[in-house]
């Protein structure tokens, strides 16, 4: 582990907010498949490789009644994330320095922890490993699967993240072509800088190269990947995915058999596809894990957010898991989703997922109510004919992620003075990324969503207190860059850029500005009515 420690310590992971480990989502997952956990309001939550704590804060600062522990191996990680969290005014959050193996050591070797890890022996309602367990030894991935297992509430639900086969497979050429070509340094910088270099050598060759042979290749499947290592500008996430000593994929069925020595069970993935919903008859008498791993070659699947509880919890969810969903637990929740509906057939925003017609009516009243919340009760109150289709839909559109779904009701506000504003919990988090060019950790709203806003923008964010109107705000902006000489810059449609200092045209921008921050407040849950 000392390799690893070093290697964090050196070179520091951006630390950000995962979307798939977020509680709201785990509690809801929970809920569908008719499981009674922990309400996130008032629940114990431990992170294991927490780095600077940005996957935790943006789920204190909306739960302050639960409590919040991370642990990582990187004492710098970990020293600075508790000065953030002292800057951010937190008071349930807790980072600690720890090593994965002596924590699980020490729970081995005693019935109770010793009195510096005394925070532990009180179990966890959910236990979040995100980016760790594919990238450390196999005694740290046991350490956290009996971790996971030791410290979990009965009700409890563990989220591990982790690399796949056979996705990953043709991520491991270009892992291996990567540090081949490193291979005769260890500073981090040149190793990344050599990595890139190999990569776009291989990419310009290729296309370089005549149809016969490309047709031979893997070629279009690793220029998917080489583009996408190179379009990524985040590079401590390049050195830790591509570079690090340690990436160690699995299949899928490996993970479940490795979890089960340790008593954990396999729920679902946070992603919610069910990869195996895609076969035919044929794989019918196959249990649902086989199918899962079918599924996966099917799809070259090379990621996996997977969700473990206690064995004692999967009878209750045996239906759920077979696509079977009970209308009480359905109705537990609200949805919120957008969609593109067209002559014959609906589709979700992004343009991923294709639905019939027979949708419309709920992809309607989704769409127009986004990204407000709305359950199925109001659905049903105003359209009773439609009942039976409506659970019918939901569940189906929750099992292909096509919505997004959890047990708290979730309302935007338009902003105005003196009765919309920031919400006030949000007041220094907003600060400290106003103040930092280069934050550690990521923007995020309460679904672990990450939201994009620089500096200059999280500093106009701040006016947004109900005691400022727009135009305020925008009369600030614009005086802030005659002040700084700060101007906007646009670019034509030719490539020509100019700069910005017409008054009228300044004005206009300004409002755009603005606006597009208010907005984004907005549809990120950040504005409250007070």
């Amino acid at each position: 582990m000392n390799q690893v420690q070093q290697s964090y310590d050196r070179t520091p992971y951006l630390s950000m907010a995962y979307t798939e480990s977020s509680i709201y989502k785990l509690e809801a997952i929970a809920t569908f498949l008719g499981l009674k956990p922990a309400s996130i309001e008032q629940a114990r939550i431990l992170e294991i490789g927490c780095a600077f704590g940005g996957n935790l804060i943006p789920m204190a600062l909306a739960n302050p009644d639960s409590e919040f522990i991370g642990i990582d191996i990187s004492a710098t990680q970990i020293n600075h994330g508790k000065k953030i969290i002292q800057e951010l005014g937190i008071k349930n959050i807790k980072l600690i320095q720890q090593d994965i193996l002596n924590l699980a050591g020490s729970f081995r070797n005693a019935t109770t922890p010793p009195p510096q890890l005394s925070i532990f022996q009180t179990k966890f309602d959910y236990i979040i490993t995100h980016g760790v367990y594919s990238w450390v030894p196999d005694d740290v991935k046991n350490a956290i699967l009996f971790l996971s297992a030791k410290l979990l509430k009965p009700t409890g639900l563990a989220y591990i993240s982790y690399n796949t086969y056979p996705g990953w497979k043709q991520q491991d050429i270009i892992r291996d072509l990567m540090n081949y070509a490193s291979r005769d340094t260890t500073n981090d910088s040149r190793k990344l800088s050599l990595a890139k270099k190999v990569l776009k050598t291989y990419a310009k060759s290729m296309l370089q190269s005549d149809d016969a042979y490309r047709q031979k290749s893997f070629h279009p499947l690793l220029n998917e990947t080489i583009e996408s290592v190179l379009n990524n500008n985040n590079d401590s996430y390049i050195l830790h995915e591509y570079l690090e000593e340690y990436n160690d994929p699995c299949y899928f069925t490996d993970f479940v058999t490795q979890a089960r020595k340790y008593g954990l069970e396999y729920l679902i993935d946070a992603l919610m596809i069910p990869t195996y919903v895609t076969f035919t008859n044929d794989f019918g008498h196959l249990d649902r894990i086989e199918k899962e791993q079918y599924g996966d070659f099917l799809c070259n699947r090379n990621f996996r957010a997977s969700i473990l509880t206690h064995p004692s919890n999967i009878p209750t969810t045996n239906q759920s898991l077979n696509l079977h969903f009970a209308h009480t637990d359905l109705d537990k929740l609200e949805f919120f989703g957008s969609f593109i509906i067209k002559d014959d057939h609906i589709t979700n925003a992004a343009g991923t997922s294709k639905h019939p017609k027979s949708y419309a009516t709920l992809a309607q009243e989704l769409t127009a109510h986004y990204p407000n919340t709305i359950t199925l009760k109001y659905l049903i109150d105003k359209y009773p004919e439609k009942k039976k289709e409506f659970y019918q839909q939901i569940a189906c559109l929750i099992s292909y992620s096509v919505i997004g779904f959890l047990k708290h009701k979730l309302e935007t506000f338009d902003y105005e003075k003196g009765n919309v504003r920031l919400k006030p919990r949000y007041i220094k988090y907003f600060d400290y990324f106003a103040r930092n060019e280069n934050p550690f950790i990521c923007l995020s709203n309460l679904l672990n969503n990450n939201v994009k806003l620089n500096a200059s923008q999280a500093k106009f964010a701040l006016m947004f207190d109900g005691i400022n109107s727009k135009q305020d705000i925008i009369n600030a902006a614009k005086k802030f860059m005659l002040d700084t000489k700060q101007y906007f810059i646009i670019t034509r449609q030719d490539g020509s850029k100019y700069t910005i200092t017409d008054p009228v045209e300044m004005d206009k921008t300004c409002n755009i500005f603005i606006t597009e921050i208010m907005d984004t407040l907005k549809n990120h849950y950040f504005f409250e009515k007070f």
